[in-house]
């Protein structure tokens, strides 16, 4: 009880020592303009800018509203405290927060109201924003040359117990990290499409993004650029006392020492999908950093298990580190699970000590690592961008082979189209290195001859289905089909034979194809009879002029001929069909 006075008598102190105004709690809400009348000399105003002189402390039951355009200079030691709400969001231009005195730093502002929103604020030349319990909304917003590592916040956006959403904001140029919260607190910020360009520029051994435990909540980095700095800041380092739950996705990590540095043990989950982490390099030194992804912590019972897809590393010092008790999934092609496929792509990734190291596992545990592109088709290359098991019999192995699963056909079906179309589907498991698959088609079970073919996807897992258009199939008969299938090294297999039936004619049909035609190409007559018969053809010009007679005798059901290319004349033909029954008349396009 009496360590809870002192420690309340002291908060009191703190405040009456700083603030010349707080507000009555009564439900007011100011402006700017209205705090220099109510703030007896707090907060003043020059013509220009608003001078912001002492600490202002807005209480719980106040509120205030920043919407117009306006220059607010803080002297040094002072900030707008926000137990009520406060509100930055001009309707149109910005609001820039600075300092009276840019060498003598102001200590920015501290919130803890969830109610409060910063918009269009550009904030210079302080310490930090400061959120405690409190996930507010930042957005559109700059931040530069703040951060003074003092105890009111060491990061620009400094987070206590806070889950706020950060987006479409700019930081560059801080003095320690862009946005930080500690290591055994909960904080789970939601950064989107952001930029981080040279915060740290005190070059300690910090990142741009520093942050520990999310609690139960999600951190998620998504959409941001997070390039250069001094030769000691790192792109995104997350380190938790406690559960740390991240995803970081589609982001451009480049030019930092080190990409990203997850640390810990089983109490780390996190995804790292689809970045780029390019060129983090800048120390130069491989015994302290250059990792494009570097994971450390762990031990034999409590594995961090990060999951890392379809990231570009690209001219890192290193791709990707293991080390401790770290065993991340960089792809596993034997579960059901495609959400672990690897799909990671390295590219030149290498350091004077060890050149060339796309993967280097330096753990004691078993690493799967498949599915990912290693910038080379030679087993022996890929074998020596990794090191692992082979290299140092005391390290884990690492499985960065695909696995061989059996091909499987699901599906193998053909129906009737039309009078001369068939369609053929089929539908592949684990079709792997298949090249070609091709139809084959016979008038009996046993002579079939490949009439259609289309290439494979060569998705080593999951179904594929494919639809393949048998365009002169045989109507009136039964018609039997296979699939052929052929891998990268010839090997064929094939599947089981399956028939269409012949379809009953009632009626005659006539046709020539293809039309439009190209003047010398093959021109060929589809005649459906339900009887033997004689059918006369007579091609005329658009005036009416005959150009060719032709007589054929048909058989009951379909027959294809062939007519000679001598028939083609340019432009618009005729062709009537005649027979004891009557006449068809179709018109043809020679080009």
């Amino acid at each position: 009880m009496r360590s809870g006075f002192f420690t309340l008598l002291f908060l009191l102190f703190t405040i009456l020592s700083y603030a010349n105004f707080i507000s009555p709690n009564t439900g007011v809400t100011y402006s700017l303009q209205s705090l220099v009348a109510a703030s007896a000399g707090a907060v003043t105003f020059d013509g220009t800018s608003y001078l912001i002189n002492d600490t202002i402390i807005i209480s719980s039951n106040d509120k205030l509203s920043v919407t117009t355009s306006a220059t607010v200079k803080f002297a040094t030691n002072t900030y707008i405290y926000a137990l009520g709400v406060l509100t930055i969001n001009p309707v149109s231009g910005t609001v820039l927060f600075t300092a009276q005195n840019t060498t003598a730093r102001y200590h920015g502002m501290r919130i803890e109201s969830p109610a409060s929103y910063i918009n269009k604020l550009t904030m210079e030349y302080g310490n930090a924003i400061r959120l405690f319990d409190c996930s507010i909304t930042i957005e559109n917003s700059s931040f530069t040359n703040m951060t003074n590592s003092s105890s009111f916040g060491n990061a620009a956006i400094s987070l206590f117990r806070s889950n706020p959403i950060i987006r479409n904001c700019t930081f560059t140029n801080n003095i320690r990290a862009a946005i930080s919260g500690g290591a055994n607190i909960a904080n789970a910020p939601a950064v989107y499409n952001c930029t981080f360009i040279n915060n740290n520029t005190s070059n300690a051994n910090v990142p741009q993004i520093n942050l520990g435990a999310s609690g139960t909540d999600t951190i998620k980095i998504i959409g941001n650029l997070i390039y250069g700095g001094p030769t000691n800041s790192g792109g995104i380092a997350i380190f938790p006392l406690g559960t740390g739950n991240a995803i970081i996705k589609e982001n451009i990590i480049r030019k930092n020492r080190y990409g990203i540095t997850l640390i810990g043990g089983n109490n780390v989950n996190a995804i790292v999908s689809y970045n780029i982490i390019d060129s983090n390099n800048i120390q130069g030194d491989p015994n302290l950093g250059g990792s494009g992804i570097a994971f450390n912590g762990g031990s034999a019972t409590s594995n961090q298990n990060t999951i890392v897809t379809g990231n570009t590393f690209r001219g890192n010092l290193w791709g990707i580190t293991i080390l401790a008790g770290s065993k991340p999934n960089l792809g596993d092609l034997n579960n059901a699970d495609t959400t672990d496929d690897g799909k990671n792509i390295f590219i030149n990734n290498t350091n004077a000590n060890t050149p060339n190291q796309d993967l280097y596992n330096n753990a004691p545990y078993d690493i799967m690592a498949q599915g990912n592109n290693w910038n080379t088709t030679d087993s022996a290359q890929a074998e020596g961008k990794i090191f692992h098991k082979f290299d140092n019999a005391t390290l884990g192995f690492v499985n960065y082979t695909s696995p061989i699963l059996p091909l499987i056909i699901k599906e193998f079906t053909v129906f009737p189209l039309n009078d001369r179309q068939t369609n053929v589907i089929f539908t592949i498991a684990n079709e792997g290195k298949i090249e070609q698959y091709e139809i084959e088609r016979g008038m009996d079970s046993t002579n079939l001859t490949t009439v259609a073919g289309i290439q494979g996807k060569k998705a080593p897992r999951g179904a594929q289905q494919y639809l393949i258009y048998d365009m002169h199939s045989i109507f009136a008969v039964t018609t039997y089909y296979r699939l052929k299938i052929i891998d990268s090294k010839g090997k064929i297999t094939y599947s089981k034979i399956v028939s269409r039936p012949a379809s009953v004619i009632t009626e005659q049909k006539f046709n020539i194809y293809p039309s439009p035609v190209t003047r010398g190409s093959s021109l060929f007559a589809n005649v459906i009879s339900n009887k033997d018969e004689t059918v006369t053809l007579r091609l005329y010009d658009i005036g009416g002029k005959l150009l060719q007679t032709f007589s054929m005798a048909v058989k009951p059901g379909e027959q294809v001929i062939t007519l000679p290319k001598e028939v083609l004349h340019k432009g618009v033909v005729l062709a009537r069909w005649s027979t004891a029954a009557g006449s068809h008349i179709q018109q043809l396009v020679i080009l």
